[in-house]
């Protein structure tokens, strides 16, 4: 084996093959860690697989011509990753290299980094006796999109919080994407509370027909480096069948790497079956207040303040009390722990069902933290109240009066793109006090 690559276009094409390796695999996997690379006389071929994300990538000087590859001898090796980017971190990105594998005894081997304009400075790294044993290539092609690289990414920062923790609830360590024409959505929850995005707007989403797969948070992580190193304006993405079975996988087309992520088993997706987002929202409220960001942002640093390193320790829910005032057209806050907080959020404007005027609710004082610290945007909050002991909602991108969710949207002029933000919680079954 042996092939000549600019430094540079060599580290920047395996790159996204290091990462798959070494980011968000499973614990103890046979192969997490390595690359496999097959020097072919048109292509250099880098596979990596970490038992939750594969990865196969196909090098050469059309889809990357920095790469500059040209090959002299045919050949395969496995390499530890992280020894093979470190390797070529420490060349010069414009120098020539020559790789070649070289045999050190009978039964051990090394690749070679040499400098092509000075053959005295070279590199070598360490080759594993097996290649990676990668999954088997799909056979049927269910449905496909193409979305913009940009929004997908700023999705999965909008909802990387917001996934469950619980072990005994291990449907919600995943997230749902839904694709329509010109239209994207990531939801995640713990069952308990969710926070949705949705993006909206002509061309940021290419597709036929709708789209929806469910992936696990561990390669949230990866996905992201992936989609932020990416040069693509379009990420391609294909919802394909295993050879055997009905599982299904999700394909990542970017540049000349084919990203394979297992989607979700069949018994946690029938949990996310009952995730209705769009019940939720379009349901009747017994309430709708609007109020600032910046007056909820000030409050909830109160509320939080309250919640001490001893109940930290003790595990303890630390509880936000809710209120409205119809009369002071005032939004209560507080918290009866040991160290006290209450405070006064105006409302600018609400909608009040005939008959009530009690509106009180418990929750988990994270939510509001949440809501407050992952949206900052600004603006106003519509917070909207289904009855007792159902879900609260919390919108961002509100009018200054009480208005449908279709308009409560940031819009980047610029783009025509507009977004929409919410949180939705559980109330808890009893108050603080």
């Amino acid at each position: 084996m042996k092939f000549r690559s600019k430094a540079s276009g060599l580290k920047s094409s395996l790159e996204p093959v290091a990462l798959v390796a070494m980011k968000g695999t499973q614990k103890d996997f046979t192969d997490a860690k390595k690359i496999t690379l097959d020097a072919q006389q048109g292509s250099l071929l880098a596979s990596a697989f970490g038992g939750n994300m594969s990865i196969r990538s196909e090098i050469n000087n059309v889809n990357n011509p920095e790469s500059q590859y040209s090959n002299e001898i045919e050949g395969k090796v496995t390499v530890h990753a992280q020894e093979l980017i470190e390797a070529l971190d420490s060349m010069p990105p414009s120098e020539t290299l020559i790789v070649e594998l070289r045999s050190i005894n009978d039964s051990a081997k090394e690749l070679v980094f040499t400098m092509g304009s000075d053959e005295e400075q070279f590199q070598t790294i360490s080759c594993f006796p097996a290649d990676v044993d990668m999954p088997p290539r799909y056979e049927k092609e269910i449905a496909s999109a193409k979305v913009n690289r940009l929004i997908f990414a700023d999705c999965l920062k909008r909802i990387g919080f917001a996934f469950g923790e619980e072990d005994y609830f291990p449907q919600y360590f995943y997230w749902r994407t839904k694709l329509n024409k010109n239209e994207i959505r990531f939801i995640a929850g713990t069952g308990a509370r969710f926070a949705m995005t949705n993006f909206t707007g002509d061309g940021i989403v290419e597709t036929g027909k709708e789209m929806a797969f469910i992936l696990h948070k561990t390669i949230m992580g990866v996905m992201s480096d992936l989609l932020n190193i990416s040069n693509d304006d379009l990420v391609s993405i294909k919802q394909v069948n295993q050879p055997q079975g009905d599982a299904q996988r999700v394909l990542l087309l970017m540049g000349c790497h084919e990203v394979c992520v297992e989607m979700v088993s069949s018994q946690d997706a029938e949990a996310w079956d009952s995730v209705n987002e769009n019940g939720v929202i379009g349901g009747d409220k017994a309430a709708t207040i609007v109020f600032e960001k910046s007056d909820l942002d000030l409050a909830v640093k109160g509320i939080i303040a309250t919640y001490t390193e001893d109940m930290k320790k003790q595990n303890q829910t630390h509880v936000a009390d809710a209120h409205i005032d119809i009369d002071k057209k005032c939004l209560y806050l507080k918290t009866n722990t040991r160290l006290k907080s209450q405070r006064k959020l105006s409302i600018l404007d609400g909608n009040y069902k005939e008959g009530d005027n009690v509106f009180d609710f418990s929750c988990a004082s994270r939510y509001l933290g949440e809501f407050s610290r992952n949206y900052r945007s600004g603006g106003r909050v519509q917070m909207e109240f289904i009855g007792d002991q159902q879900p609260v909602l919390l919108w961002a991108n509100a009018q200054n009066s009480v208005s449908s969710n279709s308009d409560m949207v940031n819009r980047n002029d610029s783009t025509g793109v507009e977004e929409q933000y919410l949180m939705f919680f559980l109330p808890l079954s009893e108050a603080s006090e």
